[in-house]
């Protein structure tokens, strides 16, 4: 691994040097399906919630475009009130927590284990 530590740290000194010249450059213009939309704001809110990235100095623009993205959907619809729960983790006029919000529905029962004797598999199918 010590092999690569040069590499690796030249590379960072590279990412750093770039990074200052991050605002020089135009706005970047991209086009996103409503899910890729959906995927990027969801994620960027389960990031931010994570300790180890709550320091990191983009975490304030990745916020800042996840809002904007969100922004692009109808502030009347139930996808815009579960992203805004994202955010502040508040409760909404229907009064469900958060955590309530999505629920884990098996789409098939669970598969048990039994011992068969003659062989055949052990799950029921």
């Amino acid at each position: 691994m010590t092999e690569f530590l040069p590499d690796y740290l030249e590379l960072l000194e590279q990412y750093d040097a770039e990074l200052d010249e991050l605002d020089s450059l135009p706005p970047a213009a991209i086009e996103l399906t409503a899910r890729q939309a959906l995927a990027l704001i969801t994620h960027i809110q389960i990031g931010a919630t994570n300790p180890a990235v709550k320091d990191n100095p983009l975490l304030p623009e990745a916020i800042a475009a996840a809002k904007h993205i969100q922004s692009t959907f109808n502030p009347e619809s139930a996808t815009h009130e579960v992203l805004e729960l994202g955010w502040s983790g508040e409760t909404s006029d229907r009064d469900v927590p958060p955590q309530q919000i999505f629920t884990s529905t098996p789409c098939r029962p669970k598969k048990v284990r039994r011992n068969h004797r003659d062989g055949n598999s052990p799950f029921d199918f």
